[in-house]
């Protein structure tokens, strides 16, 4: 039986994730920073049940439905990382059906796909059958966790070093490119029209007088859907445009 502090640490926990989900529900930006306080509750709550199916005096049953939920949540995340050896082949149908021109102009990046990108699908369908095939028995319960665990610490590296530097190339590289390229003149990088920090690391933003920042090299940084709206001011030249950025630099 669970102590008081475990029940009530487990009550305050569920509460925790009821009101993130409620939250991040109701606001329209959804981006990570908004669930991230649930990460908490639900490593708590998927540690306190891994701990009563290893380490209960009594066999715990696993049940059925927590198996099949997680070999289709683990078979359509797979389908869907094995795709990515085939994005070139689905990037033009995809461009076709996105009314966004900044999406678009991003995913125009020159970005060359190795094919090997789908290994990641591979490694976790084959782990997630294991270990589910494990779990499914008492005897072997433990080995099957152990594979599960490992199967997606894998995943997580291949996906880190084959995929993450390809969406990057869509999202900022161009952006990055253009910070990295003007750092040695210690310019001043403002952004338009949307947040960001990478200018600040990138251009190696350096702490500056008035005086000294008004002599520095001024460039400003905004997305294609803003064109019209910093073009007013006539005090920058725009230099270029690259995958849904525009780069000026004042006069």
């Amino acid at each position: 039986l669970e102590d008081l502090y475990t029940r009530s640490a487990k009550s305050w926990m569920i509460a925790l994730l009821l009101v993130v989900l409620i939250v991040f529900a109701i606001v329209k930006t959804k981006i990570v920073h908004y669930s991230s306080l649930a990460y908490f509750p639900v490593t708590f709550l998927a540690a306190h049940y891994l701990h009563k199916l290893l380490f209960a005096n009594q066999v715990v049953r696993l049940r059925a439905f927590l198996l099949v939920g997680l070999g289709i949540a683990g078979l359509i995340l797979a389908l869907a990382l094995a795709s990515l050896s085939f994005v070139n082949l689905w990037m033009p149908e995809l461009m076709a059906r996105i009314p966004d021109p900044m999406a678009i102009a991003s995913m125009r990046a020159d970005v060359h796909w190795t094919g090997y990108e789908g290994i990641a699908g591979a490694v976790l369908l084959l782990t997630m059958l294991i270990g589910i095939l494990w779990m499914a028995s008492p005897r072997s319960r433990t080995f099957g966790i152990i594979v599960l665990f490992a199967g997606n610490i894998a995943v997580v590296q291949l996906i880190i070093y084959l995929v993450v530097p390809r969406i990057e190339e869509y999202s900022q590289k161009a952006a990055i490119d253009f910070y990295e390229s003007k750092a040695a003149e210690r310019p001043v990088i403002e952004v338009r029209g949307f947040k960001s920090y990478a200018h600040l690391f990138y251009g190696r933003k350096a702490q500056m007088s008035p005086a000294d920042s008004a002599r520095a090299p001024h460039y400003v940084v905004c997305k294609i859907n803003r064109r019209n709206e910093v073009s007013k001011d006539t005090m920058l030249r725009e230099l270029y445009e690259k995958n849904g950025f525009i780069f000026w630099k004042r006069k």
